[in-house]
């Protein structure tokens, strides 16, 4: 394109970074690819940079690592915002900008096909994901998806076989649901056995859902039982809990080695949670700390702060990973906050926190500038060098 043309564009204003935006997937795409694509500048876009509130600083910058999480925030912001056709067409650049993300990104990719009226498309990619041992939650899901596109392109046998298999996991689920309730109940009126037998239903011999698994080995021992509690306790601990799963079942390992006589075990328990318990105290006490030396401005003081709690207690990194980011920024270290905004925008969080990731990813970028290339920052060095006395 000559660049007269390409100053033409430049010249439109509200879409400039738009345009910009789709020429840096093209371009990454094209790497993935061995081959540079044409793009069509005349055609009208299929969206604006300010429906979908993107970043203005997706090109200027230069850090591979960040690109392909910006082409899946980009697709992930479109379909949230049910720009379907235009979700489709970033999540295909996603998927070739990084392709070993491509499983991941499938379920979403073939929502947004259907919902953009082209279900027939969508259908076998929802076939690919059931052939490649899904979780069963994600099996659900794409067995919801399936009924719909079913639906969609008129084959209403296969969607029937659909909602006939979605209906049959609602009323397992249900049942379930029913079983752990009263198991609860029988537990909380000391009924252990029949709050046993009642989680073990439940589970159906599937001792691979932790949730349940903690419950019912507390009934075994409750039951005098501990000794056949224990090995559960330690597959718990070995599935990777959460923080405060690990700290219950490590109370309640404790108490179970306590009743089978391995007090030795029973003190490790013990000297275990005591310390995490002191290390989450001191976590509080520095995060505390932090946010108020934060409030003052005193952002170095507060980075610190927040840096020795992580450390202390990684639990809590997920939770303070907003105001990490801001305080890097606020320190001069912008370029090293852009991966924990760009972190937060792919985890679950609220639209508010979202939207302070956007801000505050805008803000970094603004800090950072364009990034120097290696002659520019010879030719600095010289330019600095020469005005030395």
């Amino acid at each position: 394109m000559q660049s007269k043309q390409i100053w033409k564009f430049l010249q439109t204003g509200k879409n400039t970074i738009f345009y910009l935006q789709i020429l840096f997937l093209e371009v990454c795409s094209a790497f993935a690819q061995d081959s540079i694509p044409k793009i069509d500048l005349n055609s009208t876009p299929f969206f604006h940079l300010d429906e979908l509130q993107l970043v203005d600083h997706f090109v200027t910058d230069s850090y591979d690592v960040s690109g392909p999480q910006k082409a899946i925030n980009l697709a992930r912001q479109a379909a949230k915002e049910s720009k379907n056709k235009e979700a489709v067409e970033l999540f295909q650049r996603a998927i070739q900008i990084n392709p070993q993300k491509r499983r991941e990104l499938l379920q979403e990719y073939a929502d947004q096909l259907s919902y953009a009226g082209r279900a027939n498309e969508a259908i076998p990619i929802y076939r690919e994901i059931l052939a490649s041992s899904p979780t069963q939650e994600e099996t659900y899901l794409v067995h919801k998806s399936l009924s719909k596109a079913y639906t969609w392109v008129d084959q209403f046998q296969n969607a029937v076989i659909e909602y006939d298999y979605i209906i049959a996991e609602e009323c397992k689920k249900n049942r379930e649901n029913a079983l752990i309730t009263l198991a609860r109940y029988a537990a909380s009126k000391q009924k252990n056995q029949e709050a046993l037998d009642l989680f073990g239903q439940a589970m159906n011999s599937n001792y691979s859902n932790k949730d349940l698994l903690r419950e019912y080995a507390d009934q075994l021992s409750y039951l005098g039982r501990a000794n056949e509690a224990i090995p559960f306790y330690k597959q718990i601990l070995a599935s990777n809990p959460s923080l405060d799963e690990s700290l219950l079942v490590h109370k309640n390992l404790a108490q179970a080695y306590t009743w089978v006589g391995q007090f030795q075990n029973a003190l490790i328990e013990h000297d275990y949670i005591i310390s995490e318990q002191c290390k989450k105290k001191k976590a509080e006490a520095l995060i505390d700390l932090a946010r108020y030396a934060a409030s003052k401005q005193q952002n170095q003081d507060a980075l610190n702060l927040f840096q020795q709690a992580i450390e202390i207690y990684p639990a809590k990194r997920q939770e303070l990973l907003l105001e990490l980011a801001d305080q890097l920024s606020f320190t001069g270290h912008a370029d090293q906050a852009v991966p924990l905004y760009e972190e937060i925008m792919t985890l679950n969080r609220s639209t508010e926190e979202i939207k302070k990731s956007q801000e505050g990813l805008a803000r970094a970028y603004k800090w950072i500038g364009p990034k120097k290339t290696p002659q520019e920052e010879n030719q600095q060095n010289i330019e600095l060098l020469k005005k030395k006395p």
